[in-house]
């Protein structure tokens, strides 16, 4: 598979498991060569509490739908 090929299914599941346990975000991948570097990045952020995370949801899931 070639760096420009979409990203694979593990991949974005696993850079969605990250951003949920981090708090981060990301502009979302399309190309298995951005997804790499994405998780590289992500994975070096510290994660965030639970509760923080628990407290943002809300707030963003708002902030989408309005959208």
């Amino acid at each position: 598979m070639a760096a420009n090929d979409k990203p694979s299914a593990r991949q974005l599941r696993y850079l969605r498991v990250l951003i949920e346990a981090t708090g981060q975000t990301c502009r979302w991948p399309k190309t298995r060569q951005q997804a790499s570097r994405e998780l590289a990045r992500i994975k070096q952020a510290p994660r965030s509490p639970r509760f923080e995370r628990e407290q943002d949801r809300p707030l963003c899931a708002d902030i989408l739908t309005a959208r």
